[in-house]
């Protein structure tokens, strides 16, 4: 079970960082995404704030490779409580220092602090939701060797993106009233 949990990590990985990477370079799927940037401050339940749309993408291109490999059903149920467990702790607002072995191998909170700052040359990077392997890949590692993350978070243009629920679910239908043009 531990080795089909990491072998299921590592392939849904694939599906995630696609999907990930895609809702920062094309506009109508960034109109979802932004709900989960436009929290002011990281913290755990920044990994459960997603637009519905967005996160039923993301579970799809995450998980169906697993599926149509025929995955134990075992497998899929510690991979699901893993990922959200872990999910939780990338987000969380905890000064963990791991050393620059892990933080290469793991998408920790040092890590994806980067992928949220307002810095869009930051942010758009580190996509990994577990594993940096297709960040390293692909070449959107980024972790400065001279610094930490200290910086602010959420999205610097667009300062009218709605902080209430009902306001995020609209956002991307209203996007010209959001993004103020």
């Amino acid at each position: 079970l531990p080795l089909q949990l990491a072998l299921a990590v590592l392939i849904s990985e694939f599906g995630h960082y696609w999907w990930h990477r895609l809702s920062h370079e094309h506009d109508l799927l960034w109109r979802l995404h932004a709900t989960h940037h436009s929290a002011r401050r990281l913290y755990w339940l920044n990994a459960t704030r997603f637009h519905p749309f967005d996160l039923f993408a993301l579970v799809f291109f995450q998980t169906m490779p697993l599926l149509l490999l025929g995955i134990e059903h075992d497998a899929v149920l510690s991979y699901a409580l893993f990922t959200a467990v872990y999910g939780q702790i990338q987000h969380c607002n905890v000064d963990l220092r791991p050393g620059r072995l892990l933080e290469r191998i793991f998408s920790t909170p040092t890590v994806h602090r980067w992928h949220h700052s307002i810095d869009v040359g930051e942010a758009n990077h580190n996509y990994a939701a577990v594993v940096n392997a297709w960040d390293l890949l692909f070449g959107t590692y980024f972790r400065p060797e001279d610094r930490s993350f200290d910086g602010p978070v959420g999205i610097a243009d667009l300062p009218a993106f709605p902080t209430r629920y009902v306001g995020q679910l609209l956002a991307p239908f209203r996007w010209r009233t959001v993004a103020g043009r």
